[in-house]
């Protein structure tokens, strides 16, 4: 079996992770259709993107975004919301729940 990855989103997987999301999550979804749209939701003041991926061999088998609570807030909360969590339907066990 392979190794899985998980790394930081970078925008080299924009072309995989619209084609993903298109396929795997919701046909025609917005984030697949505009990147201004995801980068509002998921990029950070300091250009680093708050998602995750898992790959196996360069190919994108899981996605987990998530949204740090202090964007939409000014208190200091230090607290995240989970969003857009998938996993490949026959990716291996340990990428997400099974």
């Amino acid at each position: 079996m392979s190794e899985i990855k998980i790394q930081n989103y970078n925008t080299s997987f924009n072309l995989k992770l619209k084609k993903y999301i298109n396929k795997f999550w919701s046909k025609n979804h917005i984030f697949s259709k505009k990147n201004n749209i995801f980068n509002f939701q998921y990029k950070n003041n300091n250009h680093h993107f708050s998602f995750f991926l898992a790959t196996i061999k360069n190919e994108l088998v899981g996605l987990q975004g998530y949204i740090n609570y202090e964007k939409y807030n000014k208190f200091d909360h230090k607290q995240i919301f989970l969003a857009l969590w998938s996993v490949k339907p026959m990716a291996p066990i340990g990428v997400g729940l099974k």
